[in-house]
């Protein structure tokens, strides 16, 4: 049906245009007024919080994974709990499924690697497979020079950070977000 439609779309519109409405449909900016308030806030671009959301739950906020994750932006739920606890909000009474609440944490989550990190493809990294995996391959020479990561033991993660990469770019240029900054990528 999608595909019909924007074939439809293309006999109509011109190539550029087509190309932008497909984009629009498939690269989605949900909830965009959380986003937005959440990404300046916690001074995070958005096209990173919607490349995350995308890649993550696919804009479901019911989703949850194989391993436990939940929401939107896929917490697992010891990390809802501590985000949810610094950011003074009762986790016992809210909900990891609200989209509200799980945004606050995700982005919040977010922000906290790269004050630790610096680098966008090291947040990436340690949110998919955790920081202590990024710090114990950020130590080992086999893996880092102790500033970046050269190889990643980890096929999901270094895919994961090729998927979000990639999806940030897309979000970036379709919808005219503020550039990426990167203190070391």
């Amino acid at each position: 049906m999608l595909l019909t439609f924007g074939c439809f779309l293309l006999s109509f519109l011109s190539l550029t245009a087509s190309c932008r409405i497909l984009g629009y449909l498939f690269y989605p900016r949900c909830y965009a007024p959380m986003v937005e308030r959440y990404a300046a806030l916690f001074s995070v671009p958005e096209a990173i919080v919607y490349a995350v959301i995308r890649t993550e739950s696919h804009f479901d906020p019911q989703a949850v994974s194989h391993a436990g994750a939940k929401g939107l932006m896929q917490l697992m739920p010891a990390t809802y709990e501590a985000i949810a606890d610094r950011l003074r909000l009762d986790h016992r009474r809210l909900s990891v499924f609200s989209p509200d609440v799980n945004l606050a944490c995700g982005v919040c989550l977010l922000s906290l690697l790269y004050e630790k990190y610096q680098s966008w493809d090291l947040v990436y990294a340690a949110y998919n497979a955790g920081e202590p995996a990024v710090d114990g391959w950020l130590a080992d020479s086999r893996y880092s020079d102790g500033n970046t990561l050269i190889d990643i033991p980890y096929s999901e993660t270094a895919s994961y950070m090729t998927v979000v990469k990639r999806t940030a770019a897309v979000y970036q240029t379709l919808y005219h977000l503020s550039i990426i900054p990167d203190g070391k990528t």
